[in-house]
């Protein structure tokens, strides 16, 4: 029977966070680890000399928590523009942030990605955002943010062409039934971040976050199936024991070792390809969206315009994100999305190669305007097991990162230790 004072279940962005606060103070302390690497939902698969993260992800410049851990230079980020290219009406159309490229703006007012009156209230919409504290935007009513884009006047045409796939792929829910409190601070970070990928994938995030913490303390292939109080069994029928749980997997995992009924919380889920090409369909660093209203595809990147070491040299790296439909057949979705896509570039997507399909269940947490996924009050037999992840926060890399060491400064406070100045 292994023994520690804190026992973290679950390797991802909260965990580690968390684990670096212990190891931090000096506390003794095991990360178990269900798969064969760390990350949770961020990390990246190598093959064949690609890197293919699990399903589109990206990070903001403007993510704070990060900053507090991690050397965000050695990450060596390289930035998408700021922007879209948006698939409507059969054709390409460029949606550029004026202010931060005013070579575009011209070309991105004409565009019939919304009315001039749409762009004059994005453009208000960002000055107003920019001006408000993070907090006061938590003070503000809720509503979904479909109702709130009509109430801020937004027409028809700029929902279903931008916001509907841009932030439809953020939440990854179309419907944009999120709580608009969501959208506007989302909207605000990446009204002022670069939205970037390290140069090596999303996964040297936690791989950086967990380089000072001792390997033998981080335990991979080690998934846990009961907790009872804080005494944990292993899938291999291992039990650890530990002064204090913290459970930081995934929101439904996290119910289920807490015994609760888990039938009712709401997640999203989403759908994501890879192909291989040997000419990149876009030269630009720039997110395709489908503003067409229609089809299995939501975005499109090539990540090797991004950063080239997606891919290795001479080929290019396409990434594909389809909301939900996890159930739906893995041929199928690729045949469908292939015929989608000869529609944007033609021929040259018969000859893409196929490299990888993920489906991924429980991706996000759904961010209601009313939102109690996991009712949970540390007692007995829990009153020393923690719960931390991006559903106890804002659903986000920052959101993670934020619950974990917030958890972290809990467990000392329960263990009456200091917390050391960072």
């Amino acid at each position: 029977m292994a023994q520690a004072d804190v026992t973290i279940v679950g390797g991802g962005l909260s965990g580690l966070t968390c684990a670096r606060v212990l190891h931090q103070a000096g506390i003794h302390f095991h990360l178990l680890e269900a798969s064969d690497q760390i990350g949770g939902r961020v990390k990246t698969h190598h093959l064949k000399g690609f890197l293919l993260d699990h399903g589109f992800q990206v990070y903001l410049s403007a993510y704070e928590e990060p900053k507090r851990w991690i050397d965000i230079q050695s990450l060596q980020l390289k930035s998408f523009l700021p922007g879209a290219l948006i698939r409507r009406n059969g054709s390409f159309f460029r949606f550029i942030d004026p202010f931060r490229n005013p070579l575009s703006a011209f070309q991105t007012l004409l565009s019939p990605i919304g009315s001039i009156g749409d762009k004059v209230r994005i453009s208000k919409l960002k000055s107003k955002l920019l001006e408000t504290k993070n907090e006061d935007i938590f003070l503000k009513p809720s509503y979904s943010t479909i109702e709130y884009l009509k109430r801020e006047g937004f027409s028809e045409n700029i929902i279903e062409a931008f916001f509907r796939p841009f932030f439809g792929g953020v939440f990854l829910e179309k419907e944009l039934r999120t709580n608009s409190q969501i959208f506007e601070y989302l909207f605000k970070l990446f009204s002022k971040s670069e939205v970037s990928v390290p140069e090596m994938g999303m996964g040297m995030i936690p791989i950086k976050l967990a380089e000072c913490l001792p390997a033998e303390l981080v335990r991979l292939n080690s998934k846990v199936v009961k907790l009872d109080g804080t005494s944990i069994t292993l899938q291999n029928g291992e039990t650890w024991n530990s002064k204090i749980v913290v459970i930081a997997t995934d929101l439904k995992n996290a119910a289920m070792l807490l015994q609760q009924d888990s039938r009712h919380i709401a997640t999203t889920e989403s759908v994501h390809l890879y192909f291989a090409a040997n000419e990149p369909p876009v030269l630009d660093p720039i997110l395709i969206l489908n503003g067409e209203g229609r089809g299995l595809v939501n975005n499109v990147a090539v990540m090797s315009q991004v950063s080239p070491n997606y891919a290795p040299s001479g080929e290019a790296l396409i990434s594909v994100t389809v909301i939900g439909h996890t159930k739906i057949d893995k041929e199928i979705i690729k045949q469908q999305v292939r015929q989608e896509l000869q529609e944007w570039f033609g021929k040259q997507v018969n000859v893409w190669r196929s490299l990888a399909i993920f489906t991924i269940e429980n991706a996000h947490p759904l961010q209601l305007p009313v939102l109690q996924p996991l009712k949970f009050t540390p007692q007995e037999p829990y009153q020393n097991v923690f719960i931390c992840g991006d559903y106890c926060n804002i659903s986000s890399i920052n959101g993670a990162m934020t619950s974990g060491r917030q958890v972290g400064e809990m467990v000392l406070h329960r263990l009456g230790v200091q917390m050391p100045s960072n």
